[in-house]
């Protein structure tokens, strides 16, 4: 079932048969139809009123498209991503739209959360729908990069948290978180460049369908979209200087370890030499030169010289 707004006549947007459907495109006037999960019956009802593409009904039926502009003679046909964050893992709506000049057609397989506000802000503010088409387009668009900025401030707490983790509290797991935000915020990046790409288009007025009293509209959108790209850009610079600090630490760490074992193990070494000395099974009359009971403690003295004077040395020269 299509649902449709149509100004002027609705207050919502409600389910239409496809005759009414066709009596109100006949109309002229500025109507938006939302087809949630489109099958090829719809599209092809579509295609006898406005006289759709083949290649556009081909790619609004398949799903994981690529984000899109692409013109017709009678409608432009456009392939946005919204993107989702839930403070851990992205998700995006594919949203697809057939702009004309008296109509917008949306169509998508799972809920939008900006083409819900715009359905809610359409109670509130009908005679905002009374510019058109692509006045429509804006405010759809609009919406969508206006809901980037809540996804942004999530993806900055994340940067500070892991900021702050490293440099007091960092453990095994705060590489993996560094390199699952790296992941998040590439993700991003690879949504917003795309959709820079098409609003540049509209915003440039490359289009027969887009006046230009809406150029500005649009302009500001794309500032908008700058400004997200160049904070994702940031955010990844000082993700990659945080990752580089967590690994120096480690690898420092692990340097000052080694470097404990080392003098340890240096330290050790003559003492070994010294008991392996006074160990050996022989008898000799030269070697017992102080009895049994004196060689032990010579013995003692001699091995807490060499490890004091280790030591004492090994401290002077700032190494431990």
């Amino acid at each position: 079932m299509f649902k449709q707004i149509s100004y002027g006549e609705r207050e919502n947007l409600v389910s239409v048969s496809k005759d009414e459907l066709e009596k109100t495109l006949h109309k002229q006037q500025f109507v938006w139809v939302d087809l949630e999960k489109p099958t090829q019956e719809d599209l092809d009802f579509l295609n006898k009123l406005i006289n759709l593409h083949p290649l556009s009904i081909e790619e609004t039926l398949a799903s994981n498209k690529r984000q899109k502009f692409r013109e017709f003679p009678d409608y432009v046909f456009l392939v946005f991503h919204e993107s989702l964050f839930d403070g851990t893992k992205f998700s995006e709506v594919e949203l697809d739209v057939f702009l004309g000049k008296n109509f917008v057609i949306t169509a998508y397989a799972e809920k939008s959360k900006s083409l819900e506000e715009l359905k809610a802000r359409y109670k509130k503010q009908p005679r905002l729908f009374e510019k058109g088409s692509v006045f429509f387009l804006y405010l759809l668009f609009d919406s969508i990069v206006e809901n980037y900025f809540p996804i942004i401030e999530k993806l900055s707490d994340s940067v500070e948290k892991v900021e702050t983790e490293i440099f007091s509290k960092a453990d095994k797991k705060t590489l993996s978180r560094l390199f699952t935000l790296k992941k998040n915020l590439l993700k991003m990046r690879r949504k917003i460049n795309p959709q820079r790409d098409i609003i540049t288009k509209l915003a440039s007025s490359g289009s027969e369908f887009i006046s230009s009293e809406y150029i500005l509209y649009f302009k500001g959108i794309e500032d908008r979209l700058i400004r997200i790209s160049e904070i994702i850009d940031t955010y990844r610079e000082i993700v990659a200087d945080a990752r580089d600090a967590h690994l120096s630490m480690v690898s420092n760490k692990l340097s000052e370890i080694m470097k404990l074992l080392t003098i340890i193990a240096t330290i050790i070494l003559p003492l070994t030499l010294v008991t392996g000395f006074y160990g050996m099974n022989v008898s000799f009359v030269e070697y017992d030169l102080f009895g049994q009971r004196g060689t032990y403690l010579f013995a003692l003295a001699v091995i807490a010289i060499i490890a004091t004077t280790m030591i004492y040395y090994f401290k002077k020269n700032g190494w431990i």
